[in-house]
């Protein structure tokens, strides 16, 4: 909008207007009224220096080509053009108006004639108030003829004061005259702003009053206009998330936004005109260079650049701090702008920790990689932007080459099974969802290979899909399953034989499928202990068993607890899941009040449902009801079902029901309020690994989706059920059966 508003008023081909830089003294552009003005072309006044056109008044008189001096009265719009700090000068000539004026008590015949060919308005008023002469610009001003014009009095056009006001300064104005502003009613009711030279004179012992008029309507646009860029930049300013604050040369506050009081926590009226080192005493000398160097003219920047608050806590800021100029091009003072990033330097940090964690899990996948491939659009290019190390025994080729050259991989497959891929890739990417796959592909070495990989879609704006896959090698079965389709028609005779070999063979199969989960799951105590100590040690910490620390130090400890906590609950819950699947997990009963058990379950989950606002109650149909059963299962069901309903409730409640049955055992049911599950992916929520997408976010929830699966083999394991019945937006309820065991 301001350079809008400038390039109208330059492009005006009635007002004379320059680009001046303060600085350097030149005109930087003029437009065609002043071509005209000075009697230069446009080309000869660019860069012309200032002192060519100043007469001896300085500012006040201009020499034009011909010599000549010319009366001038300017105005000054402080601007920027071409990057730089500049000025727009709108000239006015006032060389007519002060000729017309020695001419009225010279020659009256000189004075009408300049009336008439003056651009400025004139009017002489008698004692009265009455038109004695005006010229045309003056008529057209009103939107009148002279002759109109003529049988007027002054307050049948002026706007602004009323009869009584304008007779009394008829009456006043005398030879030194007087300068105001006003508003003149035109003919069709439209008002104009006008600026007026008045003087008073005395012919032949009558006295007369002789009026330069001026239409200043688009100045007062351009003002207004002017106001109005000052006022959004201002509010721009207030509601930007960078603090500003402005200096004068000296260093006293001019002004603060919003913003720069809140991050250093101080008062607009402790600040405006006080010395910025009174404000802030202990400013670092570092500060004190910095705005030394500013005040000389330099830019100075500083990321992420760490202060101490007023409470002793530490911070980090990206600032900027640079000079602001005077009309004149001297150095007025600086702009200080300073943006807290607190939170974004800890959101990086947690991202590169978490993405760290990804990539040691991801690279330790046996006879296998994670990856995540970047399309643009179903026909757009592809990109790796994370392969894990996996890669480099699958394919024999190193992370690098495939980052840099996504087709390293895709030209490894055979063309029929290239072909295949893309097709799957453009079919999932327009239907949606997740597709599996298995590929034939030729290595750098020459050795054929067999992989399968299982991939799922997901936009991320602008045409753009991402791919998150694993890749495993399933080369030995590919193999002994081809082998055994070629041989087919063979083995009629060697079907015995050929079958207890397939048994082996798939019984090897199983073997190693058992001997991968018994080897997670023994796996427990060398992961868990390492993990367990860092707990602990946190924890002691925490406590202040090992000695007071900061309020900083203390906040990285809980963070340093709270990420081993959520890394201990996700090794559980695949260790858990890998021991199921060994076969190794055993049942110990005992005999235990249900009522209690829930009870203790609900208060581990008190804090998390009251940070959420969620109520959280239960339902038990009497105390005393006992059950002969493993009580740590049933714990760690209910755990994993009440911490899923406060997960995916955000308003409303979570209720716990207990029931005994008239068969014998219990029922249990977990109900929420929350977002429900749509119908369609109910049978999959007990599938291991399987998470619902956030219909919020948009994304997959925290955790590994294993407390589902693993609730339902604990329940299936004490001889019980886990279902569920859902309905989107309205809830879920669990129900748990268990059965007394003998």
């Amino acid at each position: 909008m301001r350079g809008a508003v400038h390039g109208s008023l330059f492009d005006n081909d009635v007002l004379v207007v320059l680009i001046v830089d303060p600085i350097e003294r030149t005109i930087v552009n003029a437009n065609s009224a002043a071509a005209v003005f000075y009697g230069f072309t446009r080309e000869e006044m660019a860069d012309l220096p200032l002192s060519r056109i100043q007469g001896p008044l300085g500012i006040q008189s201009h020499i034009v080509a011909d010599g000549s001096l010319r009366t001038v009265d300017i105005r000054k719009i402080p601007s920027e053009f071409g990057g730089r700090p500049v000025e727009y000068w709108v000239v006015y000539d006032l060389t007519v108006c002060a000729e017309i004026r020695r001419s009225l008590f010279a020659e009256a015949q000189t004075w009408r004639a300049m009336m008439e060919h003056s651009r400025d308005g004139i009017v002489v008023l008698n004692s009265r108030g009455g038109v004695f002469a005006a010229n045309k610009a003056f008529a057209r001003m009103l939107g009148r003829s002279l002759e109109e014009v003529q049988e007027l009095h002054v307050w049948d056009w002026e706007h602004v004061s009323d009869r009584a006001q304008i007779e009394g300064m008829l009456d006043d104005v005398d030879e030194a005259g007087h300068h105001f502003e006003t508003q003149y009613l035109r003919k069709d009711g439209s008002v104009c702003d006008v600026e007026i030279n008045i003087t008073g004179i005395v012919l032949d012992g009558e006295k007369f009053v002789f009026c330069i008029c001026r239409d200043i309507t688009d100045r007062r646009a351009a003002e207004a206009a002017f106001k109005h860029r000052h006022d959004l930049m201002r509010y721009i300013i207030e509601h930007d998330s960078a603090g500003v604050a402005v200096h004068d040369r000296d260093l006293n506050y001019i002004y603060v936004s919003r913003h720069y009081l809140e991050q250093y926590e101080v008062r607009e009226e402790d600040v405006i005109g006080r010395h910025h080192y009174d404000v802030f005493p202990d400013l670092p000398e570092k500060w004190r260079d910095v705005h030394r160097r500013v005040l000389a003219g330099e830019i100075c920047v500083g990321i992420e650049d760490p202060f101490e608050r007023a409470d002793g806590s530490l911070a980090w800021a990206d600032w900027e701090c640079r000079p602001w100029y005077e009309s004149d091009g001297s150095v007025g003072g600086i702009i200080v702008y300073t943006e807290v990033v607190n939170e974004r330097r800890e959101a990086q940090r947690a991202l590169r920790e978490s993405e760290e964690r990804l990539r040691t899990l991801s690279d330790n996948i046996p006879d296998g990689f994670v990856y995540r491939l970047e399309m643009a659009g179903a026909e757009g290019p592809r990109r790796f932007i994370h392969v894990s190390a996996g890669v480099e025994h699958l394919h024999e080729v190193s992370v690098e080459q495939v980052l840099a050259d996504a087709a390293t991989l895709y030209e490894q497959n055979l063309p029929e099974y290239l072909e295949e891929i893309v097709r799957r890739e453009h079919q999932a990417a327009h239907d949606g969802g997740r597709f599996t796959i298995d590929l034939r592909y030729r290595t750098p070495s020459g050795v054929i290979k067999w992989s399968r990989i299982s991939s799922e879609a997901r936009a991320v704006g602008d045409g753009v899909l991402i791919w998150d896959g694993v890749e495993v090698d399933i080369t030995d079965r590919k193999e002994a399953e081809l082998e055994l389709a070629r041989h087919r028609d063979e083995l009629e005779a060697l079907v015995s034989e050929r079958t207890a070999e397939l048994e082996r063979t798939n019984a090897a199969l199983v073997d190693a499928n058992r001997v991968k989960s018994a080897f997670l799951a023994n796996m427990s105590h060398e992961l868990r202990t390492p993990l367990n100590s860092i707990i602990g040690f946190s924890d002691v910490l925490l406590h202040g068993m090992a000695g007071t620390m900061s309020d900083r130090q203390n906040a990285q400890i809980e963070m340093i607890h709270r990420s081993g906590m959520h890394l201990l609950s996700l090794i559980n819950d695949v260790l858990d899941l890998s021991k199921i699947e060994s076969g190794r997990v055993s049942l110990k009963v005992s005999v235990f009040d249900v009522g209690q058990l829930i009870r203790d379950v609900l208060r581990s989950f008190e804090t998390q449902a009251a940070d959420k606002g969620i109520k959280l109650d239960s339902a038990l149909s009497g105390d005393g009801i006992m059950l002969r059963s493993d009580a740590m299962k049933l714990r760690q069901i209910l755990l994993n079902l009440v911490s899923n309903a406060i997960k995916f409730t955000d308003a409303g409640s979570v209720e716990v029901g207990l029931d005994s049955r008239p068969e014998g055992g219990i029922e249990i049911t977990v109900s929420d309020t929350g977002r429900g599950i749509a119908s369609e992916l109910l049978p999959r929520i007990f599938e291991p690994f399987w998470q619902c997408d956030d219909d919020i976010t948009r994304m997959k929830p925290a955790g590994t989706g294993l407390g589902l699966p693993i609730s339902r083999e604990y329940a299936e394991m004490l001889g019980g059920t886990l279902s569920v019945r859902s309905e989107l937006g309205r809830g879920s309820l669990f129900t748990l059966v268990i059965p007394e065991l003998t």
